[in-house]
């Protein structure tokens, strides 16, 4: 089943669980460059509304931002890259702390 049809699915598991939200974040299925970065966010678009009644959190690029000192998604951040150290999955995973 293709990523963004997973992430639709993942919705309507958690809904029916009783979820109230689920996190859908860049690469959602985990199958690297095959789809779009946020292709797995992009098809709620096209669900009409009160389809779900789950909440979806779309996720965005999580990074360091040196001027904020903190983690922060890049959306919402009002500083330049230039002031970002980009955090992934698997830096974080290998780093030592």
């Amino acid at each position: 089943m293709p990523d963004p049809e997973k992430a639709l699915l993942h919705a309507i598991f958690r809904q029916n669980a009783g979820c109230s939200h689920l996190i859908v974040g860049r690469d959602h299925a985990g199958v690297g460059d095959y789809y779009g970065a946020f292709d797995a966010q992009t098809i709620f678009e096209s669900i009409p509304d009160q389809t779900l009644q789950i909440e979806i959190f779309r996720g965005d690029h999580t990074v360091w931002c040196f001027k904020c000192e903190e983690v922060v998604m890049m959306r919402d951040c009002p500083h330049d890259k230039e002031d970002y150290l980009l955090l992934s999955g698997t830096r974080v995973g290998n780093s030592p702390f």
